[in-house]
């Protein structure tokens, strides 16, 4: 989801950050909620 990265973040970035972290992202989302 795009609320997991901040705004200025590319789509490519985005795109290769989750497919590099896969289930991570969802601990780093947790951390960025809080």
């Amino acid at each position: 989801p795009q609320a997991f990265a901040p705004m200025n973040w590319p789509v490519a970035e985005l795109s290769l950050v989750q497919s590099m972290l896969g289930s991570g992202r969802y601990a780093v989302l947790d951390r960025w909620e809080l």
